[in-house]
């Protein structure tokens, strides 16, 4: 997988490739690395102390507004209805429990999340934690893209393959190329990523189109595979096991000769350690302030200002989703839980659990 092994640090591959234009950040990067190793060792604390997995990552959904309807977005299946953003104080609360607990990694999703007038205040005000925004990049100005790469302690993973065109793509979406022109020429760290469907495959696989992400100043590429809802919506854009394992060992391949290491979600997720859901890496926090195994399953009878992260992680609920992910990561499929859909929805019947507020789950 382009030099990547079981344990390897993504942001320490990152930053020190990133520290390698950007010299000046490094008593930054060195300070925040510090910190980061402190908080690992208080969540490592909590996590032996509680007798239960602590995240590393808090995934928190800012927003379900953006200025893009991407062909098969699952963010965009699982909230529906008008606009809905994070109320202020239960931001400020999960932040807070997750400070408490040693989690200072977050992950800040959308819709978009620089749509949030959230995004840039917590970035910028806790420069002892390290952020990962899952961004289209349109929102970006070459001022704040400033702002952000002087803060030193955020990665945007900048999805190239959005668009709102609903064909099959020929060229990246002129928005993409704008956005990476930004991010690059602010010296921002940054990824690239992508979806791939039937609408994207053909283009993420052309020579021109892998030439410019090898060239273009990420230190990373990430391919997700497109995950249809539970209840089987965006079924049609997937592409087929065959086709996926095809396109997934010719672009590894590819991006290999360039130099550019990439991860391909699920087939990568082992470098990870897994499906990282249900608190086992992450734990996600909806625009609704619901506490959810992974964004896209949107399912919960947990809240912030209720029950709290702990009191989710300790749950019967988390429990038993923890114990058979292991065993549901064998199935075939984009996602472990959709492919134990049966076993899954079983489990929440058991713990009484339905449908977050605002999902369209199925």
């Amino acid at each position: 997988m382009s030099g990547l092994a079981p344990g390897t640090s993504l942001r320490d591959l990152l930053v020190e490739q990133w520290l390698g234009r950007r010299p000046d950040l490094a008593p930054r990067v060195a300070a925040l690395s510090r910190a980061l190793d402190l908080a690992d060792a208080r969540r490592r604390d909590a996590s032996a102390r509680e007798g239960l997995p602590i995240p590393e990552t808090l995934v928190v959904s800012l927003t379900s507004a953006c200025n893009l309807r991407c062909p098969g977005c699952g963010i965009d299946r699982l909230v529906a209805g008008p606009r809905r953003d994070i109320a202020t104080e239960t931001l400020d609360e999960a932040v807070r429990q997750a400070l408490a607990l040693g989690i200072h990694r977050f992950a800040l999703l959308g819709g978009e999340p620089l749509l949030s007038p959230l995004c840039d205040r917590l970035v910028l005000e806790h420069p002892d934690c390290f952020f990962t925004l899952l961004t289209n990049g349109r929102p970006l100005t070459e001022s704040r893209a400033a702002r952000l790469a002087a803060a030193g302690n955020c990665l945007l993973l900048l999805n190239v393959g959005s668009t709102s065109q609903p064909t099959v793509a020929e060229a990246l979406d002129p928005g993409a190329s704008r956005a990476i022109s930004v991010v690059r020429e602010a010296g921002l760290l940054f990824a690239v990523a992508a979806t791939v469907t039937r609408l994207s495959h053909s283009l993420l696989r052309r020579t021109e189109t892998l030439d410019l992400l090898a060239g273009c100043g990420a230190g990373l590429a990430v391919f997700f595979d497109h995950a249809a809802g539970f209840d089987g919506v965006g079924a049609d854009l997937s592409l087929p096991r065959e086709a996926r394992s095809a396109w997934v060992s010719d672009v590894r391949g590819e991006l290999a000769r360039r130099g550019l290491p990439a991860l391909f979600i699920p087939e990568d997720e082992w470098v990870l350690g897994g499906c990282a859901a249900a608190g086992r890496l992450v734990l996600h926090v909806s625009v609704h302030g619901t506490i959810e195994p992974c964004p896209f399953v949107p399912f919960s009878a947990f809240h912030v200002r209720r029950e709290g992260l702990l009191g989710a992680l300790r749950s019967g609920f988390f429990a038993d989703l923890r114990d058979r992910e292991r065993a549901w990561e064998s199935l075939p499929g984009a996602c472990a839980y959709r492919a134990a859909a049966t076993e899954f929805r079983e489990v929440c019947r058991r713990h009484g659990v339905g449908a977050s507020a605002g999902a369209t789950a199925g």
